[in-house]
């Protein structure tokens, strides 16, 4: 059988790996989005609608409203 830490320790080593290639992936999307679009104030107003559609649904969607 397999020993119960060499198991926790596979499987926060997956869970971490997975975390930084999420960061890695959000990193470059950023970049991206940097290069091609630049400072322009659509972009802006493009991550405050993105930023709030996001906040409503992890507050209805998620249910964040019942846990408080």
């Amino acid at each position: 059988m397999v020993d119960t830490s060499q198991t926790i320790l596979s499987s926060a080593r997956r869970f971490f790996s997975g975390t930084f290639l999420s960061r890695i992936t959000g990193l470059g999307r950023e970049v991206a989005m940097a290069a091609a679009f630049g400072t322009l104030p659509a972009v802006a107003a493009f991550w405050m609608a993105f930023r709030f559609a996001h906040l409503l649904r992890r507050l209805f969607g998620e249910g964040g409203l019942h846990v408080a």
